[in-house]
C-alpha cells in the first residue's frame, strides 16, 4: 500500500497530511462515542443500549430508523 496523497493546505498548495500514515488500524482510534460500544474480540456491538442482534431480529424498520435518527 502506498502513502496517501498530500493534503491541500489552506491556500490550496499541497502540503503534508497532519497525521502520519498508518497502514491498518492497530493502535489507531477511529472514533470515540458514548452512543455505541464495539467489542470485536467478543463479537459484541451495542447501540444506544440495544444489542444489534436484538434490533435486527426484533426491531421494525421504522423503529430502528427512528432510533438511528433521534435516539
Amino acid at each position: 500500500m502506498t502513502d496517501p496523497p498530500p493534503a491541500d493546505g489552506p491556500s490550496g498548495e499541497a502540503g503534508q497530511a497532519s497525521r502520519p500514515f498508518s497502514p491498518g488500524l492497530e493502535g489507531v482510534v477511529a472514533g470515540e462515542t458514548s452512543l455505541s460500544f464495539v467489542d470485536g474480540e467478543r463479537g459484541r456491538l451495542i447501540y444506544r443500549g440495544y444489542r444489534i442482534g436484538d434490533l435486527v431480529e426484533h426491531g421494525t424498520y421504522p423503529a430502528v430508523a427512528n432510533l438511528l435518527w433521534t435516539g
